[in-house]
């Protein structure tokens, strides 16, 4: 008898938990607060993007189009990837 009243307690505690996670008494505060932080650095960087090379932001658009998304990546400046790859192959072959 006391088994099934320890399962139907841990049962409870299960229903109660998921009731108040998945939003049945209100989501918890820290994720409010944790989801308006992100809200926020996701618009300020949205529309930017780091440059390493020089330390500055340069401005991408922040349309979603297929075409904005095809001009974005097409301006993205890799470098000379060809010289970082035969580095990265001569040190390999040197192993």
């Amino acid at each position: 008898m006391s088994k099934n009243i320890v399962i139907s307690i841990i049962v409870l505690v299960i229903l109660v938990a998921l009731f108040w996670i998945f939003g049945g008494l209100g989501t918890p505060k820290f994720d409010q607060s944790l989801e308006q932080e992100l809200q926020s650095t996701s618009e300020q960087s949205s529309a930017s993007v780091a440059n390493p090379e020089n330390n500055t932001v340069e401005a991408n658009s922040s349309s979603d189009t297929t075409a904005s998304i095809e001009a974005d990546i097409s301006n993205v400046d890799l470098g000379d990837l060809e010289s970082d790859f035969s580095d990265i192959d001569s040190d390999l072959n040197s192993l």
